[in-house]
């Protein structure tokens, strides 16, 4: 048997996070005007690692995967069919809750500060605070806020959001079947956000619920990625005229710095060939601040639109560095390589048409619960409680938007705290983590493949056969992956896995389909994850 090495593996790539430092994702801490700190969301997928070079970015780990044990908590508390104890010090305020659990409190705390790379599918950073809510209410909801009761130092991030559940799908948004290990899910849950809490300050509610759905296209569309940030926001609109709550600018203000007010392409560039470009104020990452509803392509990934209503092109600044905002906060200047214009038509070529929601499928249901280590004052559940009824669309407040409008009434959100867990009742076990069989290809359903993706994953896959070429993590067909040879990275096409045992009789043997020319892949802890034909 022989491992070689060289072999460029579109799909093992590191994942690439945001944070809300340094203008990922953030609208105040990136100098927007009347902003909020900024928010973070999941990352997309990179391209690129090498054979040999096998253990994922996503190998993140548990912080226990059990329901979380609970100082005072009773199970046995009170006869049959009484509400399920609250663990001790906790109590329900004007619709959330404050669960009183120090390792929970923790845990959202090391969440929301954590910056380290791992795939979605090998994400579970909130098992213990999840759990811990499932313990003791029944499984009623589709997304769970979690926020602290504190500031958090040295970090600027807000939020970040975190899928527990998602099941892969055509027209844009993810690709990867998710089930996230150890949480105690009945899979009803989408997934969970985390929370700073910084008084006074509306959170980016809008923002991370859209993650759910957004942005997980291609990245050789180029989204988010800019000349000084070109990592840390990708799963966001970038300097684009999406104009979303994911970020972007208002196309319609588009001009010219010089000569003031031309259009383009009549600018005059700097001396060093770049252009400076003038919008109406935005931010790359996040128009929380703006208060702004969805856009149509976010609203389009939602399935809350049609393809047709979708604009029919997306301006894009190429090579971009972070705006530079008016003292009035009113306009935005950003020096870019340049303009190109993007074919809302591409993104349908390459990803599909997305599914639209039926009627009954466009409500949802959110939970709103603060995690600390002692009991939080009333004044911080009452402030939280606000925040949950104005988007729940039960409160009004100037400037501030309910999920509602921000959809332009097209779908709804529960946010008041239901269906206490009753005594006798419990969750079900923590999931077992996900994999798959690369040379059986046991993935659920039959536009699912299994792929090297930050281990093992299911995902949609794009169908194209042994040696086509590829430009796109899960492009291929089931037993292929999109690899170049290293000495040819550019020359990527769909190879197929291998067994990579010395028994050149095996099915699928390596020795038989790619005698010597074939990578073996491990994870972090030495576990053989699979092995691929390298390309010639």
């Amino acid at each position: 048997m022989k491992a070689v090495a060289g072999l460029v593996l579109l799909g093992v790539g590191v994942l690439v996070g945001c944070s809300g430092g340094g203008g990922s994702n953030s609208d105040a801490a990136a100098g927007a005007p009347n902003g909020v700190a900024g928010s973070a969301g999941t990352g997309v997928f990179g391209a690129g690692g090498s054979a040999g070079s096998s253990t994922p970015s996503g190998a993140g780990t548990a912080n226990g995967n059990g329901a979380a044990g609970s100082a005072g908590m009773s199970a046995s508390a009170g006869s049959a069919g009484a509400d399920l104890e609250l663990p001790a010090g906790s109590k329900e305020v004007d619709g959330v809750v404050n669960l009183v659990d120090a390792a929970a409190s923790a845990e959202l705390d090391q969440f929301i500060v954590d910056e380290s790379l791992k795939f979605p599918s090998q994400r579970h950073a909130l098992n213990t605070s999840l759990n811990l809510f499932l313990a003791h209410y029944q499984e009623k909801y589709d997304f769970v806020f979690f926020f602290t009761d504190h500031l958090i130092p040295d970090t600027l991030v807000a939020a970040k959001f975190e899928p527990v559940t998602s099941s892969a799908g055509p027209g844009g948004v993810s690709a990867l079947e998710i089930a996230a290990e150890g949480y105690q899910t009945t899979g009803r849950v989408k997934g969970v956000i985390g929370v700073q809490y910084t008084p006074g300050s509306m959170p980016a509610l809008a923002h991370e619920t859209v993650h759910n759905w957004a942005n997980y296209l291609d990245d050789s569309f180029g989204f988010g990625t800019a000349l000084d940030d070109a990592s840390s926001a990708l799963l966001h609109w970038g300097y684009t005229s999406v104009n979303g709550q994911l970020g972007g600018f208002d196309g319609s203000t588009l001009r010219c710095e010089t000569p003031a007010g031309a259009m383009p392409p009549n600018c005059t560039p700097l001396a060093n060939g770049r252009t400076r470009y003038v919008t109406g104020i935005y931010a790359p990452q996040t128009n929380t601040f703006r208060s702004v509803p969805y856009a149509p392509l976010e609203l389009y990934l939602m399935g809350l639109i049609p393809a047709s209503e979708v604009p029919p092109s997306i301006q894009m600044l190429t090579g971009a560095t972070f705006p530079e905002f008016s003292a009035d906060g009113l306009t935005a200047v950003t020096e870019a390589a340049g303009l190109k214009t993007l074919a809302f038509a591409d993104i349908q070529a390459r990803h599909g048409t997305a599914k639209m929601l039926p009627a009954d499928a466009r409500h949802f249901d959110a939970a709103f619960v603060v995690l600390s280590s002692t009991p939080v004052p009333d004044s911080v559940l009452a402030e939280v409680g606000n925040w949950a009824a104005v988007f729940g669309n039960r409160k009004v407040v100037n400037g501030w938007s309910s999920f509602e409008q921000s959809t332009g009434n097209r779908a709804t959100m529960s946010t008041a705290l239901t269906g206490r867990r009753k005594v006798g009742t419990a969750p079900p076990a923590p999931r077992a983590a996900t994999s798959c069989d690369l040379l059986a290809q046991t993935c659920s359903r039959p536009e699912l493949a299994c792929y090297l993706a930050g281990g093992r994953a299911c995902a949609l896959s794009g169908n194209l056969p042994l040696n086509a070429p590829c430009k796109a993590q899960f492009s291929c067909a089931r037993g292929l992956n999109c690899v170049a040879n290293s000495l040819t990275p550019d020359n990527l096409v769909c190879s197929p896995f291998c067994d990579p045992s010395p028994d050149s009789s095996a099915a699928l043997a390596c020795n038989t389909l790619c005698p010597g020319r074939f990578a073996i892949y491990q994870d972090a802890g030495g576990v053989q994850l699979g092995a691929i034909c390298v390309p010639n």
